[in-house]
């Protein structure tokens, strides 16, 4: 019977979890624009976070520009956008209404391609072979046309291998140049680091996001072409010709031929991961995540880098729905702690270091919306349970109290003329039924979001006192069934349990009960149960209340005094097992105790491996209000028996008791008196 019980428990537990579970949230939609630069990575994190959120970013491919017009005005229609560079000085200044605001998410390498026919290749079957190797002085040579063939001497010794050397002194063909037509933040990266490199150029030329007309115009064999896939495009068709993009694109086009470079420590490197990170470990940031990473003087450094950012509103405009922007910083939460530092460098990105994100993060929780912080933790407000929990408390109570109300009209029907307190409504029946009041109240504490430390305690104490008056009264009528069997032997006990009345009964009840007290009291003073947050989706920042106690000796201590209490009051029943059957509780309070052991035994494994508020809240209301419930029953039970045996008792012995003596009168009464006392 057991098995089968724990069984039947565990069916309940498991029809309750699959009629709460909760029903998927709406999917929401992003709208976002930039570089065509990062489309492989954005895609990427785009569908990562559709995947784990629900929520689908849409990322039109313009330019950092077209993504920063956007973004400059009060009806923009884009969450945020991506620029290769910061905004232009002055740019905040010029919409202050708006707030305009950037912040670092990757760096960008930016390296040179070649197409040449025939060239030692990394693919060969010598594995020796790298990339070609394009020096920053020869870079610089290259663009601004000092040098115009491959076979060029400066060209030839800078190679560190005897088949690169061979190749470039045979190869008289002028290098074919390809340069960004548009206005873009690679070219921006690429004059900023040869003006770096050299300070000639530096004077002459600058740092230019777009070339200028007459840089083309004394310059043979320069190429324009419009946007990244431009140039790689141009550069894969036109044979010895030269190029530059974002590594990124070159990886995501699968192109193989990247050119090596020579760092500031005099090291040539590559775009490995080991090249890219380095320049970030130790990058310093102004107020607006402003810094140069090119040129970076770590010793296996890529020297061709910048910050690229993410642009934003950060003050609310009239357009803004809090719960796409909560969303839209959930995607950068995602982004900079999830993904950034894995899924970046395999993607020709450098992530930031953890120094960096973790400052980005601070600046990101001060922007606001409708007055509360975006990256704040939204709590569930409730534990999705408005319907089931009620309707379980209102049918515990209202079953409670009728039995309470069908007992009563029983005894009154069964023993029409009985004055005296009916046995449902004596002592012990008012306590079990207060008991259970007091635990359905605990019950409805899982109804109010733990917000407060108040309602933590008020959880714990009302459920611990009702459970232990309930195990209590039990055991004290267990007690009182023998006391009361050795009174119906002895004429002077009998009279003693008449002058004490009924305050010995409670003995055994306030015992425990001022013992379960000075435990909850130890409890608060030691480790209190505190509401805290518990993070459930670092992903979209949700989270929810939860009543926390870290103290496992607390813990030990009540489930220890709790389980005490049951040893003893088993130990009751024992002797009073085999007393006479008209005043016998004792199966009746050993089935409570057996279902106090049954719903123990499937609720608390239950509640120790789950860790959802939710799951822990079914588990404990379905556990407490069975319990509250069949104990109740297992006290009108008895007591209808009671009244049957004290109503057929009454009609057959009602004639012949009218010609007993005094004696036998007296005697009657007592035991009258006694059972009186025994019911109460």
């Amino acid at each position: 019977f057991f098995i089968f019980d724990i069984v039947s428990m565990y069916t309940v537990l498991l029809f309750a979890f699959i009629s709460l579970s909760s029903v998927g949230a709406l999917s929401l939609q992003l709208e976002a624009a930039g570089s065509t630069l990062f489309a492989p990575i954005f895609g990427q994190w785009t569908a990562s976070f559709d995947m784990v959120s629900g929520t689908k970013v849409e990322y039109t491919l313009t330019t950092s520009q077209k993504a920063l017009s956007l973004l400059s005005t009060t009806d923009s229609h884009i969450e945020f956008g991506s620029s290769v560079n910061p905004l232009p000085k002055g740019t905040s200044d010029a919409y202050p209404e708006l707030g305009l605001m950037n912040f670092p998410f990757v760096a960008t390498p930016v390296v040179f391609i070649y197409n040449l026919p025939g060239s030692p290749s990394p693919d060969d079957v010598d594995s020796d072979i790298l990339p070609i190797i394009i020096t920053r002085e020869n870079a610089i040579r290259i663009f601004n046309g000092n040098i115009i063939k491959w076979n060029d001497e400066r060209l030839v010794e800078t190679q560190d291998s005897e088949a690169w050397q061979e190749y470039l002194r045979n190869c008289n063909m002028t290098i074919d140049g390809w340069l960004r037509s548009d206005e873009t933040g690679t070219t921006e990266i690429l004059t900023s680091a040869f003006s770096q490199f050299d300070t000639t150029w530096a004077e002459e030329f600058g740092v230019f996001s777009s070339w200028p007309a007459e840089f083309y115009n004394t310059r043979l064999s320069f190429r324009y072409a419009d946007g990244t896939i431009g140039v790689l495009s141009g550069v894969s068709i036109t044979p010895y010709s030269i190029g530059y993009v974002g590594l990124s694109a070159a990886l995501s086009n699968a192109y193989p031929y990247v050119a090596r470079m020579d760092n500031r420590a005099g090291n040539i490197v590559g775009t490995g991961s080991e090249n890219l990170t380095p320049a970030l470990v130790n990058a310093l940031v102004d107020e607006n995540f402003v810094t140069d990473i090119t040129d970076s003087p770590e010793d296996q450094a890529y020297p061709i880098m910048g910050l690229s950012y993410i642009l934003i509103q950060s003050i609310q405009q009239p357009r803004h729905d809090c719960e796409k922007r909560r969303e839209t910083w959930s995607f950068f939460n995602y982004v900079l702690t999830k993904l950034n530092s894995t899924t970046a460098t395999g993607m020709g990105f450098a992530p930031l270091s953890p120094e960096l994100s973790h400052k980005v993060m601070q600046a990101l929780a001060e922007v606001s919306c409708d007055g509360r912080s975006l990256l704040d933790i939204e709590t569930t407000e409730s534990y999705e349970l408005y319907f089931v929990l009620p309707v379980a408390m209102c049918i515990g109570i209202i079953a409670v109290l009728s039995l309470a109300i069908i007992s009563f009209l029983l005894v009154l029907v069964l023993n029409p003329k009985d004055k005296r307190l009916p046995v449902p409504m004596s002592v012990f029946g008012i306590t079990l039924f207060i008991a259970a009041i007091l635990g359905y109240i605990g019950i409805g504490m899982w109804l109010i979001v733990p917000s407060s430390d108040n309602v933590c305690m008020a959880r714990v104490w009302l459920g611990t006192i009702a459970v232990s008056v309930m195990l209590g009264a039990s055991i004290s009528r267990a007690s009182q069934i023998k006391r009361l069997n050795e009174a119906l032997h002895s004429i002077a006990k009998m009279e003693d349990m008449i002058q004490q009345k009924v305050w010995w009964a409670f003995l055994d009840l306030g015992v425990i009960v001022c013992v379960q007290l000075m435990i909850l009291v130890i409890w608060q003073s030691v480790d209190p149960f505190r509401s805290v947050i518990v993070v459930s989706d670092d992903i979209n920042l949700v989270g929810y209340y939860q009543c926390a106690s870290d103290s496992l000796g607390m813990w030990g201590a009540e489930i220890g005094f709790l389980a005490i209490i049951v040893i003893y009051g088993m130990i009751e029943i024992y002797q009073a097992w085999n007393l006479p059957s008209q005043t016998n509780q004792s199966k009746w309070i050993l089935f409570s105790l057996y279902n106090v052991i049954l719903t123990a035994a499937v609720c608390l494994p239950i509640i120790s491996l789950v860790e959802d508020e939710t799951d822990v809240a079914i588990v404990a209301i379905v556990g407490l209000i069975f319990l509250f419930f069949q104990m109740q029953i297992s006290f009108m039970i008895p007591s209808f028996y009671s009244g049957i045996y004290r109503s057929t008792k009454s009609g057959s012995s009602g004639g012949s008791t009218k010609g007993t003596g005094k004696s036998t009168t007296k005697r009657s009464q007592a035991k009258e008196s006694s059972f009186d006392t025994g019911r109460s």
